[in-house]
Order: C-alpha cells, then sequence, then structure tokens
C-alpha cells in the first residue's frame, strides 16, 4: 500500500488541488501555453512551479527566447525536458519530467513529427506510455486546401504509425485536437466530422477513453470563456482508467489571461 505523505498545495491563483501526496503518484499537467510573450512566460512559470508536476506536457512550443526561458526555468527547478527537433513550422511539443522519474525517449517518425512527443516511464513496476500532440490547425475557410490538407496528413501519419504502438496496455495521450470534442456545442459549422476528428475516433476506436467524458465532468467552456469547446483531451487505456485518482480543468490560467487554453490536471496512482 502507498504510504500517504500529509499535503497542501495551491497554485499560483490560489486554486487548491490536493491534500495528501502518494509515493508512487504522478501528477501530469497538459497545457497549450499560447506562445507566450517574456512577461506572460514569467507568469506562466510561477503557476507551473507552483503546481509541482511529476511531468509537464506543454504544446504550441517553440524556440522563442520565451520558451526557452520556460525551459531552461524547468531545467534548473529539476526536470529533465523532452523537446523534438521543431522543422516545418515553428510550433511542437516539451515535455518535462521530474528527474527522480525513470524514463526514455520512445518517439514514432510520423508527418511534423516534432508535434508529438512520447516517453516510456517506469511506474508502480509497469511501463507507461505517456503522448504529448499538438495537432496541426484547420482552417474555416474551405479554399485553403494547404492549411487542410497538411493537417488531414497529420492525422493520416499519425494512424499509420500509432496503429501497432497503441495495442500497448497503458497508454496515456494528452494535448490540443484543435477542435472541439466532437459531443460539445460546436461553435463553428464548418467543421468537418469526417476529417476534422479522425485522430479523435481513431483513439476511441484503438481502445483509449477520454478522461473527461469517462468521469462525466458537465463543464465543458474550457477554452477561452466559451462553452461547449474543448479541444484540449487527455486519452488513457481502460485499465488505467481506475487508477485516475484526480482530473482537473485549471480554468484560472484563462481568466487570469496566462493563455486562451485552460490547462488539464490528472493524478494517477
Amino acid at each position: 500500500m502507498n504510504k500517504e505523505i500529509p499535503s497542501s498545495r495551491q497554485t499560483f491563483f490560489g486554486t487548491q488541488i490536493n491534500h495528501t501526496k502518494k509515493e508512487g503518484t504522478l501528477k501530469i499537467l497538459n497545457w497549450n501555453i499560447q506562445t507566450p510573450s517574456f512577461k506572460r512566460a514569467s507568469k506562466q512559470l510561477k503557476f507551473l512551479e507552483s503546481l509541482s508536476a511529476s511531468i509537464i506536457v506543454l504544446t504550441e512550443f517553440s524556440f522563442s527566447k520565451s520558451c526557452v526561458l520556460i525551459r531552461d526555468k524547468l531545467e534548473d527547478l529539476g526536470y529533465k525536458t523532452i523537446l523534438p527537433e521543431i522543422r516545418e513550422d515553428n510550433f511542437g511539443v516539451l515535455i518535462a519530467i521530474k528527474k527522480e522519474i525513470i524514463f526514455s525517449e520512445d518517439n514514432l517518425e510520423h508527418f511534423l513529427s516534432h508535434r508529438s512527443a512520447t516517453i516510456k516511464i517506469n511506474w508502480n513496476k509497469k511501463e507507461l506510455f505517456l503522448t504529448g500532440l499538438y495537432v496541426p490547425p484547420r482552417s474555416i475557410n474551405k479554399k485553403d486546401l494547404k492549411t487542410n490538407n497538411r493537417r488531414k496528413e497529420f492525422h493520416d501519419s499519425v494512424i499509420k504509425n500509432f496503429n501497432g504502438f497503441l495495442k500497448t496496455n497503458n497508454q496515456l495521450i494528452v494535448g490540443d485536437f484543435n477542435v472541439p470534442e466532437p459531443e460539445t456545442i460546436s461553435l463553428n459549422d464548418n467543421i468537418s466530422k469526417d476529417n476534422d476528428y479522425l485522430l479523435y475516433h481513431f483513439f476511441l476506436k484503438s481502445g483509449l477513453l477520454d478522461v473527461h467524458k469517462e468521469l462525466d465532468k458537465k463543464d465543458s467552456s474550457l477554452f477561452r470563456k466559451e462553452k461547449g469547446y474543448r479541444p484540449d483531451i487527455a486519452f488513457i487505456s481502460k485499465a488505467l482508467l481506475p487508477s485516475v485518482k484526480d482530473y482537473l480543468y485549471l480554468k484560472e490560467v484563462v481568466d487570469n489571461k496566462l493563455s486562451d487554453h485552460s490547462a488539464i490536471l490528472l493524478e494517477i496512482c
């Protein structure tokens, strides 16, 4: 049995996020940081430090001075950072892992592969694969074939290269899918369910579960202050779902203008 250690922790904005800390617990944060300015990056760092997460997955990450500041500061705080080489466009995924966690990189090559990062973690005598995804945006302009074809090629490439990989039992996939979850109220009637939800339905058909839906979260006002728009999604293997002890959408980062995306915080043990 895991030993409970009394703990009380609040985020930078005062939200209490847990009462106890257990040995063997992983606290995983997923957040689109919206390409911050240097000033906003400094505030984001204070928020990240206040969480004391085991693993941090940041999307819309670049090699701008502000993002390099975040990476370097996280390393100063005791994290090892994984950032696939960003090529062909300006954005990717950074994963920061506390140094005491045993892990290895397990990235898969695919179109725009810098928009995903995968690590294998030795956790509670199990192997856990964690993937961060930053899906390319779509265009509501049907004539913008370059943008939409690029997104479609990314979808197709990920599906092809992840197909066998997802048969591994313990999977957690988090990230920004750049489209609202299909059963929420759409803010845009131009969304193509055939093309825009290829990845979403692929993960479900592969046996993964949408954590938000499985835990029956009612509030989907998770992007900016708009209702019915949930582009940041966490998928988990069915066998791992009982291990999720806490799941939060931290909307305070939107309210305080640190990003236009809420942050996902999962605690598994």
